[in-house]
């Protein structure tokens, strides 16, 4: 759900409804967050998510990525970056001709949440024992091709982080 802010409206990932995050969006295509995944906690499980997406029947976009695999081994955990399971590509179809053409919207490696024909979007979860899973989100906002020029800070990804910890209370 597009937002102005980062936001955790149903905490609960376990009921029937799963749970609902608000996230930034700016239909002018000025929001961009870049996106990491970390699997902490003992070593063991894995975790495979597949997205979905619904878009209006003039959007012809599909997402840059459509699934990862989080899997927590031995050692250190390691943080992926699944950025590109947030983001589109593709037109949408102003001409209604069926097909990305002259005169159509093209849109390339664009946050989701920026694209006003999003209609929902959500993950597929498949757990074989994995008991956590940290998603991070770092504002990109003004960084070339949606990806941070620098290290993100704390303080970037403070009210994201926060919105994430909620999910797990």
């Amino acid at each position: 759900m597009g937002g102005d802010e980062f936001r955790v409206l149903d905490g609960n990932a376990t009921d029937r409804d799963g749970a609902t995050i608000q996230m930034p969006h700016a239909y002018d295509g000025s929001a961009c967050y870049d996106v990491y995944a970390t699997a902490p906690g003992k070593p063991g499980g894995m975790a495979h998510i597949e997205a979905d997406i619904i878009l209006d029947d003039t959007a012809l976009l599909s997402l840059d990525q459509v699934e990862f695999t989080a899997v927590r081994s031995n050692g250190r955990p390691v943080s992926q970056d699944i950025s590109d399971i947030f983001r589109v590509s593709g037109c949408v179809d102003l001409n209604a001709s069926g097909v990305c053409d002259s005169g159509d919207n093209f849109i390339s490696n664009e946050w989701l949440f920026n694209i006003e024909e999003v209609v929902s979007y959500w993950w597929n979860w498949t757990n074989n024992g994995l008991k956590l899973l940290q998603v991070r989100f770092y504002d990109c906002s003004g960084t070339a091709a949606g990806k941070s020029l620098s290290a993100p800070t704390a303080a970037a990804s403070q009210s994201a982080w926060g919105a994430v910890k909620q999910l797990y209370r």
